[in-house]
């Protein structure tokens, strides 16, 4: 297991398998480029975690729920991947770090590979943090466990 800490207020603990991203990576997987993003990556086994988090301004920060930003995030989702497959779009609610999240599930297809994706949304000291984890469906349930236990571990300190 690894450690990490982001943004210098939250930890996570990660299995064995997964390597951080660097910056060509994060770039080629990613289309949009983001200073304030972690990711890390399990080639064998196909999974990738990532975290983004950026400051809001106080007054947007309490008027935007995070319900209606994971909403944001299924529209998008919805609109990227409408040629690849796109299904799903389930909104649901979890704790992370002892805050609530709002979190959307989806599917899709890239490159004839069957994909499963989730985002969460959560809000904690004055930072929206957005987590987002896509595997390859074939071994949805073992990288499940995989996400569950990484989401479990997310501490603010």
């Amino acid at each position: 297991m690894s450690t990490a800490v982001i943004n210098d207020k939250m930890t996570v603990t990660y299995p064995k398998g997964f390597h951080v991203m660097d910056e060509a990576e994060r770039k080629k997987v990613f289309p949009v480029a983001d200073e304030n993003r972690w990711a890390i990556w399990d080639t064998q086994r196909h999974i990738i975690i990532a975290i983004q988090w950026h400051k809001a301004p106080a007054l947007l920060s309490k008027i935007v729920d995070t319900k209606s930003l994971a909403k944001r995030i299924e529209d998008k989702a919805r609109k990227s991947y409408r040629y690849n497959g796109y299904q799903g779009g389930e909104l649901f609610e979890r704790t992370i770090g002892g805050e609530q999240a709002w979190g959307v599930s989806f599917e899709y297809e890239i490159s004839g590979t069957k994909q499963v994706a989730e985002a969460y949304v959560l809000k904690h000291d004055g930072y929206t943090y957005s987590i987002y984890y896509y595997a390859a469906k074939d071994r949805a349930t073992a990288s499940k466990r995989i996400l569950v236990g990484v989401l479990d571990s997310l501490a603010f300190g």
